[in-house]
């Protein structure tokens, strides 16, 4: 018994997809936490109406027509993908900085080929704080994915359809569904288990899988008088009804920093969206299938696709441009660009490449766009990465230069070994995170303080926290001591903490924080009313990712530097007014976030809080980076500290 659509259900169905894209939306622009969500929805349904039209094809003609299925998802989801590369491929050199062209053009051409999401996984990049970079392809990963499934699902059914050739071709889609939730289930197991990054498992196809197999599962359902029936029940609709409510808050309180999601609730959240696609479709003069009809909703779900492939790059152009950066007319301009360009993508792209087009002529000016965009692409970010990104002097001279290259390109969280008592879980877990004077206050640790901690880390060797890049002069500093890519600093970092589950996070930072800053292509001179607002929303990010109900977060305040290798180059980590108006900003940050700022620089610098500090060549021996003795005396120093002594409190 196939289940035919009405307009009624086809209405609620977009009114769903309207909601999804605008979570999504919402998401990227800061207002929502759980807008990410928006794309499992679209998962799901997508799982749900490709499989309802691959079973249409099962009751019509008694097999899968896997070339007309390729060619109709080519041409629903190809023509304005390849209009959106072709634009940013266009423009990207008039708009972005020079050496973020290269990494441009690489995610195009991922994008263009379907695998921009294993391509994000390799380059260690990560979805949750896009803006931390130049990345207008960032939001494709989702696409590569989808496309991914639809060429993967129809051979899964052509198997399983001839393996069990005398079951109904809707208990086969159901049974090889379910088998591929199990099987995505399975490796999620396994990769949460092996403790691979957060990325791996958010971009990962076989782990995303689970989304699309939970919608192909209840259209297969549909066919099954017995499923019909609990669909229509009351007692169905009204435990939908009571589920509503948390399938809404999940798209304003999910933190996609927090592991534990994607082991239990992401899950749950899709298994409730199939639920309620299932049982709108099966009534649909029900009311919630009213509500979701709304015709504004109706119309946003339309243009839904379009929106999502369109929002992201207007959203990243415009963030880079001087004009509307701290007025209220950029989030208008954000979301009324990417609307009006979503509706002419609608009615001048999409709606021809769909229907007014036979197969042959459409497949040759697939072929003529794809070439066109790949043109695009090559000839917008033809340009070299400036000659003036290098590598800072004062890390490349330091006398532990084994050891530094040891970190990878971009870090993540690692038990160092030491004595500390982590087998007996007793130990306090700190993660420290900063820059090279993290890393050498950890490689040249040592003592009893140093020894009752556990230490994993995330350290980036010459990056500071942003936001863009430091900048003297006219170098920029874009690359740590092994090349990555340092607006990847908070990507780790929120990724460090995810997996880590610290007591505390421990930010040692401030060498970097004292210069002007290049943020795309504007450059915010230090000091300026601009240079302090985009520094202070820095570090409100970074308290952000960090503070939980169960993490602690300090701060080391910026210490004084002496004379020596590390300063050489730098003169301006020797203008004591220059790191005093940074700890200004942090400890005003600090203050109306909750989270502590160790007087470091107080210990550091002369005067009457130094105490009994070494003299300056036995503390740190550049000027800049602790040597052993400072390091201990420095561990001891935090260990000591009666703000930390809840945090820290050990048993004995």
């Amino acid at each position: 018994m196939a289940l035919k659509p009405t307009q009624m259900h086809i209405d609620s169905l977009d009114g769903l997809r309207g909601i999804a894209v605008a979570a999504v939306l919402l998401f990227h622009a800061g207002y929502i936490s759980g807008g990410y969500l928006g794309v499992n929805l679209f998962f799901v349904l997508s799982g749900f109406l490709i499989s309802r039209s691959l079973l249409a094809d099962l009751h019509e003609y008694g097999r899968i027509r896997l070339g007309r299925f390729y060619l109709r998802r080519l041409r629903r989801l190809a023509p304005a993908l390849l209009a959106m590369v072709s634009v940013v491929g266009i423009s990207a050199s008039s708009i972005y900085p020079d050496e973020s062209l290269s990494g441009i053009r690489s995610t195009g051409f991922a994008t263009l080929l379907y695998f921009a999401n294993w391509k994000a996984i390799y380059s260690g990049q990560s979805y949750w704080e896009a803006l931390s970079g130049v990345k207008p392809f960032e939001h494709t990963w989702s696409l590569s994915i989808e496309e991914q499934v639809y060429l993967v699902w129809p051979m899964v059914l052509v198997v399983f359809g001839t393996l069990l050739r005398r079951l109904r071709p809707a208990t086969v889609l159901t049974v090889a569904a379910i088998s591929m939730a199990v099987t995505s289930v399975a490796a999620l197991s396994y990769l949460y288990g092996a403790e691979v990054t957060l990325a791996r498992i958010y971009y990962g196809s076989d782990v995303r899988s689970f989304s699309v197999a939970v919608g192909a599962a209840f259209a297969g359902a549909h066919d099954h008088r017995v499923f019909a029936a609990v669909m229509r029940h009351r007692l169905t609709k009204g435990a939908v009804l009571v589920s509503a409510p948390f399938v809404v808050a999940s798209l304003f309180l999910f933190d996609s920093s927090n592991r534990q999601l994607y082991a239990g609730r992401v899950p749950g959240f899709e298994l409730l969206a199939g639920l309620m696609i299932a049982t709108i479709v099966r009534n649909p003069d029900w009311v919630a299938s009213r509500l979701l009809s709304f015709r504004g909703l109706v119309a946003l779900g339309k243009i839904s696709y379009g929106l999502y492939v369109w929002h992201w790059p207007v959203f990243v152009a415009l963030d880079h441009q001087d004009v509307l950066a701290t007025t209220w007319m950029m989030p208008v301009a954000k979301f009324g660009l990417s609307l009006a360009l979503a509706i002419g993508s609608y009615f001048i792209i999409e709606l021809p490449g769909r229907y007014r087009l036979g197969d042959r002529p459409w497949l040759l000016l697939f072929a003529a766009s794809l070439l066109a965009a790949s043109l695009a692409l090559v000839a917008g970010t033809r340009a070299a990465p400036r000659d003036d990104i290098g590598t800072p002097t004062a890390i490349a001279r330091t006398e532990s230069i084994e050891a530094l290259g040891t970190i990878p390109a971009v870090p993540i969280p690692s038990l160092p070994d030491s004595s500390s008592s982590s087998t007996s879980g007793r130990s306090p877990v700190v993660l420290v995170v900063g820059d090279s004077q993290a890393f050498e206050l950890l490689y040249r640790g040592s003592g009893a303080a140093y020894n009752r901690l556990d230490k994993p880390y995330s350290v980036f060797l010459g990056c500071g926290i942003g936001p863009g890049l430091p900048k003297q002069g006219d170098v920029v500093f874009g690359r740590d001591l092994d090349g990555a890519d340092c607006s990847l600093v908070i990507d780790a970092w929120r990724d460090a903490v995810g997996r880590s589950e610290p007591d505390l996070v421990l930010i040692h930072v401030g060498a970097w924080e004292v210069f002007d800053r290049q943020i795309g292509s504007e450059t915010l001179l230090f000091g300026t009313p601009e240079w302090d607002e985009a520094v202070a929303k820095q570090i409100q990010l970074v308290n952000r990712i960090f503070s939980s109900e169960t993490t602690s977060v300090a701060w080391m305040a910026a210490p004084c530097y002496y004379e020596g290798d590390g300063t050489k180059d730098f003169p301006e980590r020797l203008e004591p007014a220059r790191t005093a108006h940074w700890n200004e900003i942090l400890r005003a940050e600090a203050a109306s976030d909750d989270v502590i700022v160790l007087d470091y620089d107080r210990f550091t610098c002369v005067g009457p809080d130094a105490g009994e500090r070494p003299s300056s060549p036995d503390f740190r021996w550049d000027g800049v980076h602790l040597t052993e003795a400072g390091a201990e005396t420095v561990w001891e120093w935090i260990y000591t500290r009666p703000e930390l002594r809840s945090v820290l409190a050990t048993e004995d």
